[in-house]
């Protein structure tokens, strides 16, 4: 006798098929988005509020509309307050590494071999490096008395072969390291005793030399303005610089540098129109065409292939909005653009009907790294209508997956399936 539920297998069939179908549904959309963010693309963002528009309220607006690019169609909107300067170096120094203070132990030991043999040529090549390494390292402990034992001996092989500036350079250098004045006339002779002597009873300047182009740039120490370019500046104390050269109308320089006693930094600057400031001279003026000119500018020294700049006008509550778009396609004789004045804009917050021109732009369309799911908004907010959502649909297959799964249910319940049996 042979017995089968073909009616319940069939049933379960259609519960796991429906199942299955809607979790690719409901769960298919994130997918999608998650890898549309997962593409970014930079643009220069560069924004404006006129006179008689609340500041804090124009922050609101502007964050929302940054948000919106970077979350919605994956842009990484860089603001043109953070592209006025260029910045050199580092204001800190890293510490040690463990690996590098057990080589800097070897390499000292090694010296000192070489030292008692009068290989002096040998000792250099073992002691350069820790020579240099204020210049890379923040040094403490045991670090800094490998580094000053390092530089005391190199500056003595600088003596002996008749590198008097030098080693003069780098005994002033032991004396800021070690903060030692004096010197052993056991380890070292009578000669270089007395030399080293006169070497640390003078004052060590470090020389800050500024050149620029255009001059009459200020020059600033950290926060502390010391004259304009062409400029050669004395400094007392050594350690990290900060020098930052300002002009109005051009692009600020920052560099930071360490320097030692006797060290010289020199600068020699071109610098740069500062695009941002032409910028909002053409806002200003209503000269959308030179802001575009700038724009592309500032798109080419940020590497960068687009820039988007946007002007909020009118009143606290209400008012318009100008977009100004350019892309830089290079080689194109005429580089295009887009312009848009006195767009409407809902209110003090940022809504998506207020960036509706620029979803229904092509050229805008054509930067983002994957343009369907903007046009997708632009095209909603024409229609408005719900059934062109997707979520609408989905909500409708997953009601109605749902009552075709409560009916395949309940019938179950009631007949408990088709039983054939066969003898």
């Amino acid at each position: 006798m042979k017995s089968t539920s073909r009616g319940c297998r069939q049933t379960g069939n259609v519960r796991f098929f429906i199942l299955v179908f809607m979790h690719l549904v409901l769960y298919f959309p994130a997918f999608s988005v998650h890898a549309e963010q997962a593409r970014t693309k930079g643009l220069v963002f560069i924004e404006f509020s006129q006179k008689g528009i609340d500041v804090e309220n124009a922050r609101s607006y502007f964050d929302g509309m940054q948000r919106f690019l970077r979350e919605e169609l994956s842009l990484e909107p860089l603001k043109g307050s953070s592209l006025r300067g260029r910045k050199e170096g580092s204001d800190t120094l890293p510490p040690v590494p463990v690996d590098t203070l057990f080589r800097w132990r070897e390499m000292l030991g090694r010296g000192k071999q070489f030292f008692k043999e009068l290989k002096l040529d040998k000792v250099a090549e073992q002691y350069r490096e820790l020579v240099d390494a204020p210049y890379h390292f923040t040094l403490g402990g045991k670090a800094l008395d490998l580094v000053s034992e390092a530089v005391l001996s190199y500056s003595f092989i600088l003596f002996k072969t008749g590198d008097r500036e030098g080693s003069e350079r780098l005994i002033a250098r032991y004396n800021y390291l070690s903060g030692k004045s004096d010197v052993s006339d056991k380890a070292y002779p009578p000669d270089f005793v007395d030399f080293f002597h006169h070497a640390t009873s003078k004052e060590h300047f470090v020389t800050v030399a500024v050149n620029s182009t255009p001059s009459s740039a200020r020059v600033f120490l950290g926060d502390r303005i010391i004259g304009e370019t062409p400029l050669v500046e004395k400094v007392e104390k050594p350690g990290l610089f900060r020098v930052s050269v300002r002009k109005e109308g051009y692009v600020e320089y920052v560099m930071s540098r360490f320097a030692l006693p006797g060290d010289r930094l020199h600068f020699d600057l071109n610098l740069e129109i500062d695009e941002v400031s032409e910028i909002e001279y053409g806002v200003d003026r209503g000269n959308y065409e030179e802001v575009v000119k700038n724009l592309r500018k500032l798109n080419e020294r940020m590497n960068l292939d687009a820039g988007l700049t946007v002007v909020l006008k009118g009143d606290v509550d209400s008012g318009s909005v100008d977009f100004v778009f350019s892309v830089g396609e290079r080689g194109l004789a005429e580089e295009p653009y887009s312009i848009f004045r006195d767009m409407p804009r809902k209110g003090k917050r940022f809504v998506l009907e207020d960036i509706q021109p620029l979803l229904e732009d092509e050229l805008f369309l054509s930067i983002l790294p994957d343009s369907g799911k903007a046009r997708a908004l632009g095209e909603g907010l024409k229609k408005k209508r719900l059934t062109d959502k997707w979520w609408f649909w989905a909500i409708v297959a997953a009601g109605a997956a749902g009552i075709v799964y409560a009916i395949a249910e309940d019938k179950d319940n009631k007949s408990g399936g088709t039983v054939n049996v066969e003898f």
